[in-house]
């Protein structure tokens, strides 16, 4: 019985060593590899951005990154007595719109400047389901809140 299914890549003999730049974004696995990482005294950060499961939320996040375009005003909402980013996990939340926005908008920046020199990029990926706003067709990370107002699509 088979319980792995096993990918060959070409990509032979990647050689990661402690002064390396390395972002891992997606899947709550970016998380415990990237703390394992740290832990080993490599230059890892994982989910900066916070939990990211389906490539369509991680691919929003890298565009932000490659652009100086303020975020849009639209990703914020408020529930619950906090602010939220539609793109983001709780851990971004705050208790007024400019501070939720001031700590994604730190974060994008200084990730921005990361990633131009980073020598990998780990992707993981948790699910193919992700969730459009029904008012306005905007990509939505919050799969939890706001049920009525976003629609779940699968690719």
């Amino acid at each position: 019985m088979k319980f792995r299914t096993t990918v060959e890549t070409e990509m032979k003999g990647l050689h990661i060593h402690p002064g390396d730049g390395l972002t891992l974004l997606g899947s709550c696995f970016a998380d415990h590899i990237g703390r394992r990482m740290v832990q080993s005294g490599l230059d890892a950060h994982a989910n900066p951005f916070g939990v990211l499961y389906n490539p369509l939320s991680i691919a929003a996040w890298c565009r932000a990154m490659a652009t100086v375009e303020p975020l849009p005003e639209d990703i914020f909402f408020e529930s619950g007595g906090l602010w939220h980013s539609w793109l983001n996990d709780s851990s971004f939340s705050a208790e007024n719109r400019e501070e939720c926005r001031a700590r994604l908008e730190n974060v994008r920046r200084e990730e921005a400047a990361r990633f131009r020199s980073l020598k990998v990029l780990f992707l993981t990926l948790g699910t193919n389901r992700y969730y459009r706003l029904n008012d306005n067709g905007r990509l939505s990370l919050i799969h939890i809140s706001e049920p009525t107002r976003r629609t779940p699509i699968s690719y």
